[in-house]
């Protein structure tokens, strides 16, 4: 269930904090906080500094939309994810 919070917006234990959504701008805020509502998070493994995991999903503007892959990070000892990168997933420029 999602849910909107003061620090942020929730779902399950996956939390978007407001900082990180103005960061990346408005409209793709709003495309990101659609795929955290109606997509999968996926778990891409833990490391020495944490556990990352993997948010797919397609961005449209106008007549155009592209694949999208964030990577978020949960810090060991933190209970909050961080978005490391959000970039065209190669498999809309043609790749795997």
């Amino acid at each position: 269930m999602l849910s909107i919070q003061k620090d942020g917006i929730k779902r399950g234990c996956f939390t978007l904090p407001w900082a990180s959504a103005k960061a990346i701008g408005l409209y793709s805020k709003e495309a990101l906080l659609h795929a955290v509502e109606h997509e999968t998070v996926e778990v891409a493994g833990g490391k020495n500094y944490g556990t990352m995991y993997l948010l797919d999903f397609v961005m449209c503007l106008s007549d155009k939309s592209a694949k999208v892959r964030s990577v978020w990070i949960v810090r060991q000892m933190e209970d909050f994810p961080r978005l490391v990168s959000c970039y065209v997933h190669k498999s809309a420029l043609g790749g795997d």
